[in-house]
């Protein structure tokens, strides 16, 4: 009946170890050195999107970079195809998840490295209440911060009240009366007239020859008899 009561009591006490354990990321290289990321949910997601679990943001870091699961064992981390790779220790990962120890550096590209690290409970409530003392500390995705209007003695902006001016009237049109050019170049009005003068002989020299022809063709030797071409 005790060796039961022992067995128990070991297993409890196992158990009281294991839940105690906590884990946590420390910025080792990056934007924010020293900065400490709780790893408080089951599944957590690492990258450079602002709806990631934890925002890194460097070039160097792909979207949607890296996952952390949590087991019966501790956390996994996986690779998810980022550009620049995830490394722990140095080795670059694959496809398929490990599990991490404590102590392991995990490098996201080239500009970001952490550590993983494995605490007590005592440890993390410490961590968290300085985070809630501070914060500035916590990951925000980087968003800058609102500006607070309801504190008391700071006016308000006045809103700019546009002013417009009446636009400029058009400035009235003269009719302005078409005046026809006069042909004042002595020169120009002869060359005219002698265009005029070379156009009237040959239409008269085409109508002559036109008429010949006609009385030519029709008319026949009677014309020729009476111009006395023929006897």
């Amino acid at each position: 009946m005790g060796r039961p009561e022992t067995i128990k009591t070991k297993n409890w006490q196992e158990e009281t170890a294991v839940s105690e354990q906590q884990y946590q990321l420390v910025v080792r290289k990056g934007p924010k050195p020293g900065q400490i990321y709780p790893l408080l949910m089951t599944v957590i997601t690492l990258g450079r999107d602002p709806m990631s679990d934890i925002v890194l943001p460097d070039p160097e870091v792909s979207r949607q970079h890296a996952r952390l699961t949590l087991t019966d064992d501790g956390y996994q981390l996986q690779d998810l195809g980022s550009t620049n790779g995830t490394f722990v220790d140095g080795i670059r990962l694959g496809s398929e998840p490990i599990l991490l120890q404590h102590g392991q550096e995990i490098l996201l590209g080239s500009g970001i490295a952490l550590v993983f690290e494995v605490v007590t409970a005592a440890e993390m409530e410490t961590v968290l209440e300085e985070l809630s003392e501070n914060p500035d500390e916590t990951d925000t995705g980087d968003l800058p911060p609102l500006p607070d209007i309801r504190q008391a003695g700071t006016p308000r902006p006045k809103p700019e009240t546009a002013v417009f001016s009446n636009p400029a009237s058009p400035s009235p049109q003269t009719d302005t009366p078409f005046v026809a050019p006069t042909d004042r170049d002595p020169d120009a009005r002869r060359r005219r007239n002698t265009i005029l003068a070379i156009v009237g002989s040959l239409f008269l020299l085409c109508c002559c020859c036109s008429f010949l022809l006609f009385m030519y063709f029709y008319g026949g030797d009677w014309l020729l008899q009476q111009l006395g071409l023929l006897p």
